[in-house]
């Protein structure tokens, strides 16, 4: 899972909303991707010069691609992370994905599944 915690400030003199939003690029991937992905967001509501910490959670398998037989990859390396109001958001770091994996079609459908029921 990939984890990534920030405070978000309001210093304006309004009640405001923003929408937190994380994406990944995976700079050195077999197959060509895309320049950033969103993976997760949450919408939240501020109040003047109110702070809020914000976690955006990330499961690892939806940081691969998907295969021509619907396979889904994860390959290992680094993974840029981004965080902020759009897709101009800025630099957060780098997550490292230690290891290449494979996930048939079949059990990703049973994983997802499962996880609905629960």
């Amino acid at each position: 899972m990939l984890e990534v915690a920030v405070s978000v400030r309001n210093t304006g003199a309004r009640e405001g909303q923003e929408v937190v939003q994380l994406y990944t690029r995976d700079p050195v991937a077999s197959r060509s991707r895309p320049l950033r992905e969103l993976k997760a967001f949450e919408k939240i509501a501020l109040k003047p010069g109110e702070t809020k910490r914000v976690t955006l959670r990330v499961p690892v398998e939806s940081l691969g691609f998907h295969l021509d037989d619907g396979t889904t990859l994860v390959e290992a390396g680094a993974i840029q992370v981004f965080v902020g109001g759009s897709s101009l958001a800025e630099p957060a770091g780098e997550a490292e994905i230690v290891r290449t994996f494979r996930i048939p079609p079949m059990e990703r459908r049973a994983a997802v599944s499962t996880s609905v029921a629960q």
